[in-house]
């Protein structure tokens, strides 16, 4: 994730940007000599229990970074304002820092940090009129 914004920030190159993502897509797609895929493995919360035959030694690599940082970059566009830009997602991210300084946070921590700023438009569960 860090990677990215550094693209999108400093770089300020599009082509860069998303020939990255595009990269980090790959890695969890990708199969191995077995056929298997880092994102069949299991949850990204299983963390290194999803390390076993079916995804060989490079769980952290091929798995965990991959799709940790395509959540993260997922709540940052959600986040995302044409007007303030990343302003949400920074002060959503500044938040939960101050928060678990020195805690330990679960993923059901980091769920409710970020569902906090949630607007409507963000919802996408299905209401009933």
């Amino acid at each position: 994730m860090s990677a990215s914004l550094c693209l999108s920030v400093i770089e300020k190159n599009p082509k860069k940007f998303i020939t990255f993502w595009n990269d980090e897509r790959e890695l969890l797609w990708e199969r191995n000599p077995q056929g298997f895929r880092a994102i069949d493995a299991g949850s990204l919360t299983m963390g290194y229990r999803t390390s076993n035959s079916r995804t060989g030694c490079d769980t952290t690599g091929r798995l965990i970074y991959p799709q940790g940082a395509y959540i993260l970059h997922m709540i940052r566009m959600m986040m995302h304002d044409n007007r303030s830009g990343d302003q949400r997602f920074k002060e959503t991210m500044q938040d939960f820092v101050k928060t678990y300084a020195g805690k330990a946070a679960t993923t059901e921590d980091f769920k409710a940090a970020v569902e906090k700023p949630m607007t409507m438009e963000m919802d996408l569960r299905e209401t009933t009129e």
